[in-house]
């Protein structure tokens, strides 16, 4: 026999490597901000006449008491407790470009509208987290040690302080995974029995989610992101209940948007940009969101040695 077909003579027809025809995503932290009532959410922020928002709380509905006074006295007047944060609303984006002739020849069916349009909505709401996550060190109340491994300790102390503030749950907690599993390490080792039977704690040994949301412990909600403050010495994470922190965002509008334009699951722009000079198409998304502290006791920083 002869002449047979191999990959020897037919090299010049076979491309050097063969595609697995399984795209793999980079790691990242690709958490969402929860919808959490800890969180307040001022989503209004359009057509307001200024990028900046003033929230405030109030010291009403039992935050003074009565006093005491004399039969047939008159009362005094209670001066009227506040407190105010100013949240701005600022811009985010980014955009992808690839040209016509990769687009061609792409084998993966990546480089096409619909999937960056959704890596613009899982993008948008990995910033929010982000914002969220960049304050959980910014508490005046902190519990844990710097330099040492953090314990079921660090987070029921942050329980207590916000329970000794008057701190109304349910509780959030966002921490970065170093912290997390010291807590976890502690748990599983030192506890003596009690903790690691909890039904909470049993789900936060038994059941490894990676990052995002966790197992509740002791009543709070978890949540780890890399996006908490790391800065080589001690990692952080928080513990907050209702009215610690705002987020705030701006719908684009919807009344100018060309065929090109779309606004994604109401908050976030996406644009088709075709460049016909340089034969390039590329993608762009636009976010306008703000996050700020409001009341700084509804909140308590947790630290850990980053080791």
């Amino acid at each position: 026999m002869g002449n047979e077909v191999t990959l020897t003579s037919f090299a010049n027809e076979l491309a050097t490597e063969q595609l697995a025809g399984v795209v793999a995503l980079l790691l990242a932290d690709r958490g969402a901000l929860p919808n959490h009532p800890a969180i307040i959410e001022y989503a209004n922020a359009q057509q307001g006449g200024s990028a900046t928002v003033k929230a405030s709380a109030l010291g009403l509905m039992g935050y003074d008491l009565p006093a005491a006074t004399a039969e047939g006295s008159s009362i005094s007047n209670t001066a009227l407790s506040d407190a105010t944060a100013s949240l701005t609303i600022g811009k985010k984006g980014k955009v992808y470009t690839a040209t016509s002739l990769a687009r061609l020849l792409d084998p993966t069916g990546t480089l096409n509208s619909q999937v960056f349009a959704a890596d613009a909505v899982a993008s948008g709401m990995a910033w929010d987290l982000y914002q969220i996550a960049q304050l959980m060190d910014n508490f005046s109340t902190t519990t844990g040690t710097t330099g040492t491994d953090a314990s079921a300790a660090t987070i029921l102390d942050a329980i207590t302080a916000l329970e000794i503030a008057k701190v109304p749950g349910p509780y959030l907690s966002i921490m970065h995974p170093r912290l997390y599993a010291d807590i976890r390490d502690d748990i599983a080792l030192n506890s003596g029995g009690a903790v690691q039977w909890n039904a909470d704690s049993q789900a936060m040994l038994s059941i490894m989610h990676g990052l995002g949301a966790q197992p509740r412990l002791f009543g709070v909600d978890v949540m780890t992101s890399t996006h908490c403050l790391d800065d080589s010495t001690d990692v952080w994470g928080g513990v907050f209940g209702r009215g610690a922190i705002i987020y705030g965002w701006a719908s684009p509008s919807v009344l100018d948007l060309s065929s090109d334009q779309v606004v994604l699951v109401g908050r976030y722009l996406f644009d088709r940009i075709r460049t016909a000079l340089a034969d390039t198409t590329g993608w762009a998304m636009h976010q306008y969101t703000g996050v700020v502290e409001l009341i700084d006791a509804a909140g308590v920083s947790m630290q850990a040695g980053n080791s």
